[in-house]
């Protein structure tokens, strides 16, 4: 049975949410840039070396992430560091 079907997701707002969150990882690109920041924090500069993907590429893709709420940013002057959300608490 599909996942979704067998945990009672049935609303169109969670329909949605499901959605939205499957296409934002219908990249290749973007489940890289997870993969990265599952081993730790990185800034756009690791990302690109961890992953091998363009500058410009790493650095558009974590904004979707981020509207998913599954990466989070912390920003020190005009470094920014991206590290996947923790979902724990």
């Amino acid at each position: 049975m599909h996942t979704c079907l067998s945990i009672g997701v049935t609303d169109d707002a969670q329909l949605e949410k499901v959605a939205d969150l499957s296409e934002a990882l219908s990249t290749v690109s973007r489940l890289r840039i997870l993969t990265s920041l599952a081993g730790g924090a990185g800034s756009v500069g690791s990302l690109v070396e961890a992953t091998g993907l363009s500058q410009p590429l790493v650095s558009q893709h974590p904004r979707v992430l981020r509207s998913m709420n599954l990466v989070t940013v912390s920003r020190s002057g005009c470094d920014a560091v991206d590290a996947l959300t923790d979902h724990r608490h």
